[in-house]
């Protein structure tokens, strides 16, 4: 007897097993599904494209937290955002913010929160956050990676309670630890590879985040000195070495006073002419030649150095002149900026 199968349904009526249309998806986000998080300089969360409108601080607070962090137990929640409150008041306080989330994720259409009794977490593949991306692209392009940091996590969150303000200083600077940490090293590969333009890029964005920073000083200095702009890294090592005295009364280190010497003494050709009497290049506003030096880096407080000493509305210009001439598009950028705020506040017109 032979054994065969038989259907009440025709095969051909079930539709194709493995439907071309569906296996040839890409299985990534909708990002038209996922919430957008923003972590870094202000807190904002976004579907569709859309600011979600949350009734209470508390709301976004919650939902940032589990972005950063993933899933965490009800007590840990309720004691981080209200512990100064008693237990109960907390675990309440935490029922009510989860309902409110709930409610206005809901909303939108966007998925809610994955909650049970113990505790709560947002949805897998339902977000991404900024730090997210800004950790990946550490990895593969530290440079544009550096240049995306857009400031500390959560920004300005008003008054908030002792213990999530406890929380949250002690995750900004294992934020900023972390991310020094990496362009770092990859300060450090850029310096071994001779890739000057990209260790100008990540030394000024260390030291934009840590003025007093002298690693990062050093670095940047040896990229302008190695990219022709001799007279830039010693008004760079000035301005840091003044800060140092002024703000810490101390004097950089010898490593990088030997860096300074060593630019100092060089003489690499016509294009390099060395300041009479002095090291220090021509500022603006020199009362014996009017002169004026650019300063080829993309380090603002530099520009900002340069501007200070402009004595009249010509030293501006010819500055402004100079770097629309020779600088590169970041620098015009920020010296027009700079130039802009100095003029206001000189009232310069």
């Amino acid at each position: 007897m032979n054994n065969v199968l038989k259907f009440a349904v025709p095969i051909s009526a079930l539709g194709p097993l493995f439907p071309a249309e569906k296996a040839s998806r890409p299985t990534v986000p909708d990002r038209d599904k996922i919430l957008e998080i923003r972590l870094m300089g202000r807190l904002d969360i976004r579907f569709h494209g859309q600011t979600l409108v949350l009734p209470t601080r508390h709301t976004a607070f919650l939902i940032a937290v589990l972005a950063l962090e993933g899933r965490l137990q009800r007590e840990t929640l309720a004691a981080r955002f209200w512990g100064e409150r008693g237990e109960a008041q907390a675990r309440a306080s935490l029922r009510q913010t989860i309902y409110h989330a709930n409610k206005a994720l809901a909303h939108v259409g966007a998925a809610t929160l994955d909650v049970d009794r113990q505790s709560v977490g947002l949805k897998g593949g339902a977000f991404q956050t900024d730090v997210q991306t800004l950790l990946a692209n550490l990895e593969t392009d530290p440079v544009a990676a550096a240049a995306r940091f857009a400031g500390e996590l959560f920004g300005n969150t008003g008054r908030v309670g002792a213990t999530f303000q406890e929380w949250l200083d002690t995750e900004r600077r294992s934020f900023s630890e972390k991310i020094t940490r990496r362009l770092e090293n990859a300060s450090a590969a850029c310096l071994a590879k001779e890739n000057w333009s990209g260790l100008e890029e990540l030394a000024s964005w260390r030291l934009d985040q840590d003025p007093y920073n002298e690693c990062a000083l050093r670095h940047c200095m040896e990229a302008l000195f190695q990219t022709g702009r001799r007279g830039a890294a010693l008004v760079l090592f000035e301005d840091v070495r003044t800060r140092l005295q002024s703000s810490l009364q101390v004097e950089p280190e010898a490593e990088t006073l030997e860096l300074r010497g060593r630019i100092a003494a060089r003489y690499d050709g016509p294009s390099e002419e060395r300041t009479h009497g002095a090291d220090k290049p021509t500022l603006p506003g020199d009362s014996d030649t009017g002169g004026i030096t650019l300063i080829g880096t993309t380090h603002t407080f530099v520009i900002r150095n340069l501007l200070d000493k402009a004595k009249s509305k010509r030293d501006l210009s010819n500055l402004l002149e100079e770097i629309v001439r020779c600088g590169s598009e970041q620098l015009r950028e920020q010296a027009g900026q700079a130039i802009t705020d100095i003029v206001r506040d000189k009232g310069q017109g």
